[in-house]
C-alpha cells in the first residue's frame, strides 16, 4: 500500500472527515482525493496537477506538503534530485564575409555610374539649355494731367441759387381697385387689431389675380379688396389680423400668435363658402 495514501487517509480519519467534505473544502475533485490515498497515481491528470492537489491536501490536514511530495516522487519513481541547469556552450565565432562584400557592391555602384555619367556628357546630354536673353523693358513715363482752371466770378456778384431739391414720391400701400370692381359684391378688409404692437405680412388674391403682397404695418393697419367673386387671403401673424367682409366682422383670423392662416371668401351670388 502507499506510504503517501496510508498518510493521508489516517490524517483525514483522525479528524472525522469524509472524501466529500474534503473535496468541498480543497476544491479537489473526489476521485483524485481518492487515487492519492489509493497511491493509483496513473487516474491523475498529470504530474504538476498532483503535486498541487497534495499541496493543498497536505495544508489542509497540518501536514508537511514538501515532505509528502518527495514521498510523492519516490512513489512514482520520479527522481527526487533538482534538475541542474547547464548553460549552452559558445559557438564558436565564424568570420562573416558581408562587410567586403558591402564595399565591393558599393564601389561597383559608384564605377557604373561614372561611366554614365561620361556616356551622357559625351551625348550633350548634361549640357544646360541656353535660356534666350530678353529685351530690357523700356519705362514710359507719363505726364500728370492737369487740374481743370477753376474761374472765380467777380467780387460782388450774388451767389447762383442751387437747383431745387425734388420731393420724393411716396407710393401708397393701398390696392389698386379696377374699374369693374368698384361696384363689386364683395368688399373684404383686413385690419390690424388696434391694440396689436406689431403688423403681419400678407398675400391677397382677388378673382384669381395677385393683389396685394407685403407686410400690414399696425400703423398702416386696414387693407381693402373688392372683388366679384373671390378673395383669397394668405395671412403670416392671424392672432393680429382682423376680417371684415362686406363691412361684418368675421373675428380673428387666428388666435395662436404667428400663427399662418389661408381663407378664401366668396362673393354671395357665387357657390361656395367661407372656410
Amino acid at each position: 500500500m502507499s506510504q503517501l495514501g496510508a498518510r493521508l487517509r489516517e490524517a483525514r480519519e483522525a479528524r472525522g472527515l469524509t472524501i466529500a467534505e474534503v473535496a468541498s473544502e480543497t476544491r479537489i475533485l473526489p476521485r483524485y482525493l481518492q487515487a492519492l490515498e489509493e497511491g493509483d497515481f496513473e487516474q491523475l491528470p498529470g504530474d504538476v496537477y498532483a503535486r498541487g492537489f497534495i499541496r493543498n491536501y497536505a495544508q489542509f490536514l497540518d501536514l508537511p506538503a514538501d515532505e509528502l511530495i518527495q514521498l510523492y516522487r519516490r512513489e512514482r519513481g520520479a527522481p527526487t534530485e533538482k534538475i541542474k541547469v547547464v548553460p549552452a556552450a559558445v559557438p564558436p565565432r565564424t568570420r562573416s564575409c558581408l562587410l567586403p562584400s558591402a564595399f565591393f557592391t558599393f564601389f561597383s555602384i559608384l564605377v557604373l555610374l561614372g561611366v554614365l555619367y561620361w556616356i551622357a556628357n559625351l551625348a550633350g546630354l548634361t549640357r544646360m539649355p541656353e535660356v534666350a536673353q530678353q529685351p530690357t523693358p523700356t519705362l514710359t513715363v507719363v505726364p500728370p494731367t492737369p487740374f481743370p482752371t477753376v474761374t472765380l466770378p467777380p467780387e460782388g456778384t450774388p451767389p447762383s441759387p442751387l437747383p431745387p431739391t425734388p420731393t420724393p414720391v411716396v407710393t401708397p400701400t393701398s390696392v389698386v381697385i379696377p374699374a369693374e370692381q368698384l361696384d363689386a359684391p364683395l368688399v373684404v378688409v383686413l385690419r390690424v387689431a388696434p391694440n396689436a404692437t406689431r403688423g403681419s405680412w400678407m398675400s391677397v388674391s382677388v378673382d384669381g389675380q395677385p393683389a396685394f403682397t407685403g407686410t400690414l404695418l399696425a400703423n398702416n393697419s386696414t387693407q381693402p379688396f373688392k372683388a366679384q367673386r373671390e378673395v383669397f387671403v394668405h395671412v403670416g401673424d392671424a392672432s393680429v389680423v382682423e376680417l371684415i367682409v362686406n363691412g361684418k366682422s368675421e373675428g380673428m383670423m387666428g388666435t395662436v400668435p404667428g400663427g399662418v392662416a389661408k381663407r378664401t371668401i366668396y362673393a354671395p351670388n357665387q357657390s361656395g363658402s367661407t372656410p
